[in-house]
């Protein structure tokens, strides 16, 4: 993708760097536009010569077996006819992205795990439960790409309905001691579809500093409060579709 560059080429070598030495690169999204698919396919390719060779998406962990076979195949298995998560998580143009990747295999394979645990407790269950899942896999894979919403990538403790929350991104860097590299998705303007039409505006974040004005209609990458964190400034956010219904043949 042409249109996502690095703040200056300083910044770019720093990215590539925190990389080299992480084991986890953490894309902190809004589930629901366009511009996640691109980023993350971007994030792919500038690291598959890092040996980042796992992808890992914030879907229930029941896909996982189905959608390996998109991205080995290229092909939608026959099993596949439905897919309702209407909160942006999972739409078609997500799944060809598995099909776009598939054709990398024979010099780049890749692999994916889908990570939400598929049952619904208070967030502390859910985040421990989702790390669990991940860290089986990277105590078994070099290196990972892990797509979350933005609260679970969070690197801290938070307060949520007044219960502290110990989100994923806290749990991996803290708890299981894996070296991560957070980039957050900053929306500047636009719409995002999770659950329902809604306008986006990086106004609504305090990232502890203030952002960079970029005149620019590309995304472009900047640094981020800490030596850990990158941001990736979003000119303007586009509606994802959902996806009702896959069709065999198609």
């Amino acid at each position: 993708m042409n249109n996502v560059h690095f703040f200056n080429k300083s910044t770019r070598n720093h990215f590539l760097k925190k990389a080299a030495s992480a084991k986890v690169l953490l894309i902190a999204e809004l589930h629901g536009s366009k511009e996640n698919i691109l980023v993350t396919a971007e994030t792919i390719r500038l690291l598959r010569r890092l040996k980042y060779t796992t992808l890992a998406y914030e879907w229930p962990h029941t896909f996982e077996r189905p959608l390996q076979r998109v991205l080995s195949t290229g092909k939608y298995p026959k099993s596949i006819t439905r897919f309702t998560l209407t909160d942006g998580r999972l739409s078609r143009s997500h799944l060809e992205l598995l099909r776009k990747l598939a054709g990398l295999r024979p010099v780049f394979p890749i692999e994916l795990v889908c990570y939400d645990p598929d049952f619904r407790a208070n967030w502390n269950r859910v985040e421990s439960a989702m790390a669990k899942l991940l860290a089986r896999r990277l105590n078994r894979v070099g290196k990972m790409i892990v797509v979350a919403g933005r609260l679970h990538a969070q690197g801290k403790p938070f307060f949520l309905h007044n219960r502290r929350v110990y989100p994923l991104g806290h749990i991996l860097r803290v708890r299981m001691h894996f070296r991560v590299l957070t980039l957050h998705l900053v929306y500047c303007s636009g719409s995002i579809r999770n659950g329902a039409t809604k306008r986006v505006t990086r106004s609504k974040v305090d990232y502890g500093f203030p952002l960079p004005q970029i005149q620019t209609n590309s995304v472009v990458i900047v640094p981020g409060q800490t030596s850990a964190e990158f941001l990736c400034l979003i000119p303007r956010s586009h509606v994802l579709p959902y996806t009702p219904r896959i069709r065999k043949g198609r």
